[in-house]
């Protein structure tokens, strides 16, 4: 290097990694490009074929070949055998299928009634959409197994047929061979009992290819039902707004309502309503809602014992509602389909517990009023169909509710425009769902019932879903966060990390639920189709390129992989930290390393899991990492430096968690060790962050490495001609005096010397901490003053001796003649 200068200058290094960086992204294209051909390569092309003999007449087998061959032959049969019957295995298969054609036959009476005519709830027919789209889903993983199944048969199948025309070359080698004339009988069983496999395999596929048919016929009447059920969507939305009733004041309208209430007793089928075949389908379902509801209210009267829950969360007040509507929530998808009589109670269920959650959780007297008054409500549509009122005594629901409604909304909206303080979002929402319900009045009145009851049905659904949503979102976040900050009891050991992970945890049921909500909105509005059917849509959008699919549902999964991976670092992290690894008798450092170790282990593990959910190779993985060492040896070998050193560290620990170390002439304290870099705070109270390759390669002094315990000398000289047993009987007994300074090392008073204007003496003592130090030479310095003092011993100051060798003439008079001779001269 030329007058001294660095081969790489300081305005080329960016310029360096950026060529670096180009280098490595060039290097991991390039190799899964590659590694994505050889793939495909080796999967098209497959094992190298072997070289084809020369042509020319195939030697006859020796004995020994064909004695192994036809003892190997009964082990071969047999597991033929065993892998027929495991794959012509269709109990289960057409349990499964039986089940599925019962379900449809009751979802296309389902249909039927939705088809008759009039209004229809939109929500039954979406629910009865989701319900055969999942059917949908479940027969075409019935349809998988069982083309796995199909595919296992040709693939023995083929086997055979090869295995076959193996020994049928064989039997006429061994015919023409006189030598091997006494196993010609033998080559004769083996092949008879060959073709007897390859005939039960050929009869064996056919009732699997009919069972497979079936599950073909059963997927064609599910998408029937699907077109069927959205033309029934698309003729609901079309009839919105044509006028179905005549003007309810006009003559036909009022006879039209009078009429219908008349005939309400006749349309009543008491004997559909119990429904009891469903009852006793579903007992275990109400065995486990009930189980539930037990568990939850126990956990909540637990959970609840802390002292600040009846101030922080009012709404864990009421376990028993609690248990009830969230137990009910969780449970309502098993009850499909959920005859009407059900559905109602259902509703009156989690309509009564809501509201009585919502007593104690809203502290508006307005809000409560609310929810108080749609829970009175929202059970009506259902009761509607349940007891088969007619169209025309229907309308009276929206006139009732729309008007009612609306004045009520509207008188709520005002009163908490006098009182309220901060936004107007809840005025403006009331006011808004009652313009809706003056919508949907208006409409009646007009006779545009099937507008008018949508209306009403999508506000009442709505304010619903929101409700319902607040309350699961306030139950979540006062149960997780009671639950992690209790300081006694059996959940003690998470208060450690009761904040940071209640947090995380609140933050994903806020955002799950508030997803799923926003499904249900979307549906209730007509916006987007069934919540079922717009989730599949959102998760199967993506990317897809060549062979690589990058979908929502896979970034989701690899999202929800590194968030748990995240949550139990966190969780694993608050234990250790906590009484686990205390009680166990490791010290700081050791449980730093283990914490340490223990998250990036578990963060590793998430992100592996989440590129396997992107659908990454490991092949790919190990060509990238290939590519990532030519990107390290350009440019980043001093971030791999600093990671391996703080791996060597945490394994071999010269400096710890709570260390007082000295670096260039700094001393700290170890705050925190990290695979990049080490934190330490100084003395005075300012943070150093120090890469770990420091701490191997550079001198560091480490004062509590092996001990905490730190000797200290104390300097201390005294005039010539002092008593020197009196100052060692001084210095031993304020050394032995200090509370803070251990007896065992026991103090030790030296005389180091004489010095140029004292004798030195030297006292030299061990305090328990480090940190004590400077308090300890404080207090010990100033008791020796004090004692000096009192015994007279004097502590000198510094003497020197001049001798003066040559002096110049007019230097030598008195002091007074030459002040007087300069004072004349400067008079003159």
């Amino acid at each position: 290097m030329p007058d001294g200068k660095p081969l790489i200058q300081t305005e080329n290094r960016k310029r360096v990694l950026r060529l670096s960086f180009l280098a490595t992204c060039v290097l991991i294209v390039a190799g899964t490009a590659w590694s994505q051909m050889s793939l495909s390569e080796a999967l098209n092309t497959g094992p190298s074929a072997s070289p084809s003999p020369e042509p020319g007449v195939p030697a006859a087998p020796d004995a020994s070949s064909i004695i192994r061959r036809s003892l190997e032959m009964p082990s071969d049969i047999e597991d033929a055998q065993r892998a027929l019957r495991r794959a012509t295995d269709l109990e289960s298969v057409r349990g499964d299928l039986e089940e599925a054609r019962s379900t449809q036959s009751e979802f296309r009476q389902r249909l039927a009634d939705l088809e008759r005519g009039g209004y229809q709830r939109l929500e039954r027919i979406s629910s009865l959409h989701d319900q055969a789209l999942a059917q949908g889903d479940r027969l075409s993983a019935l349809g998988k197994r069982l083309a796995a199944r199909v595919a296992a048969i040709e693939a023995l199948r083929r086997e055979w047929l090869a295995k076959r025309a193996e020994w049928q070359v064989t039997s006429q080698l061994v015919a023409r061979a006189p030598e091997l004339a006494s196993f010609a009988g033998d080559q004769q069983q083996a092949f008879r009992q060959i073709e007897d496999v390859v005939r039960l395999i050929s009869q064996s596929i056919r009732p699997v290819l009919v069972v497979q048919q079936e599950i073909q016929t059963a997927l064609r009447v599910n998408q029937t039902m699907l077109d069927r059920l959205a033309d029934l969507r698309l003729s609901r939305r079309a009839a919105l707004l044509h006028r179905s009733q005549p003007p309810f004041f006009s003559p036909r309208g009022l006879d039209g309502v009078a009429k219908g209430a008349r005939s309400l007793p006749r349309t009543l089928d008491y004997r559909k309503l119990l429904n009891l075949p469903w009852v006793d389908a579903h007992i275990p379902v109400f065995l486990l809602q009930f189980v539930l509801i037990a568990a939850i209210a126990f956990a909540v009267r637990r959970v609840r014992k802390s002292p600040d829950v009846a101030e922080s969360f009012p709404v864990l007040r009421r376990p028993e509602a609690i248990g009830v509507f969230v137990s009910t929530a969780v449970f309502s998808g098993a009850y499909q389909p959920t005859p009407l009589l059900w559905e109602f109670l259902m509703r009156i269920v989690l309509v009564a517990s809501g509201a009585r959650l919502a007593g104690v959780m809203f502290k508006n007297r307005r809000k409560r009023i609310l929810v108080s008054t749609l829970a009175a409500i929202f059970p009506l549509p259902v009761a509607i169909d349940l007891f088969r009122v007619p169209d025309s005594a229907a309308r009276l629901l929206p006139l009732i509710v729309g008007l009612g409604g609306a004045v009520m909304l509207l008188i709520l909206a005002h009163r908490h425009d006098k009182v309220r303080r901060g936004g107007a979002g809840f005025s403006i929402l009331l006011r808004t769902a009652a313009a809706v319900l003056i919508v949907a009045f208006v409409a009646e009145l007009a006779g545009y019932s099937i507008g008018a009851r949508w209306l009403i049905d999508t506000v009442l659904a709505s304010g619903f879903v929101i409700v319902m949503t607040v309350i699961l979102i306030r139950i979540g976040q006062g149960s997780v966060r009671v639950l992690l900050r209790q300081r006694e009891g059996r959940f003690k050991a998470l208060s450690s990390v009761g904040y940071r992970l209640s947090g995380l945890l609140v933050w994903f049921i806020r955002i799950a639920l508030t997803f799923g909500a926003s499904l249900y909105l979307l549906d209730i509005w007509e916006i987007a189709p069934s919540p079922l059917q717009t989730w599949q849509k959102i998760m199967n959008a993506g990317i897809h390129l060549g062979t690589f699919d990058l979908t929502v549902s896979r970034m989701v999964v690899a999202f929800l992989a590194v968030y748990l991976a995240a949550v139990t670092s966190t969780i694993v992290r608050g234990l250790f930290r906590g009484e686990m690894l205390q009680r166990r008798g490791f010290d700081a450092g050791v449980r730093n390393s283990i914490v340490t170790l223990t998250h990036y282990g578990l963060i590793f593990l998430g992100l592996m899991f989440a590129l396997v959910a992107l659908g990454f190779r490991m092949q790919n993985l190990a060509i990238i990492v290939g590519a990532l060492g030519v990107g390290i040896g350009f440019g980043l070998q001093n971030i791999v430096n600093n990671f391996v050193s703080g791996l060597i560290l945490l394994f071999e620990r010269p400096v710890r968690t709570g260390d007082i170390v000295v670096m260039d002439g700094t001393w700290g304290v170890i705050r925190r060790i990290g695979l990049r870099s080490t934190i330490v705070r100084a003395f005075d109270d300012s943070e150093l962050i120090v890469p770990n390759s420091d701490f191997i390669s550079e001198k560091v002094t480490n004062w509590t490495l092996s001990s905490r315990h730190a000797r200290l000398s104390i300097s201390v000289g005294v005039a010539y001609g002092s008593d020197v047993t009196k100052v060692f009987e001084i210095l031993a007994s304020v050394a032995a005096g200090h509370d803070l300074i251990l007896k065992e090392p026991a103090p030790e008073v030296l005389f180091l010397k004489f010095g140029d204007s004292s004798l030195d003496f030297e006292v030299r003592i061990f305090v328990e901490e480090l940190a004590h130090r400077f308090s300890v030479t404080s207090d010990v310095l100033r008791e020796i003053d004090r004692r000096f003092r009192e015994e007279n011993v004097e502590i000198p100051f510094p003497q020197r001796d001049l001798h003066i060798r040559s002096i110049a003439p007019d230097l030598s008079l008195p002091v007074e003649t030459r002040s007087t001779g300069d004072k004349g001269g400067s008079d003159s």
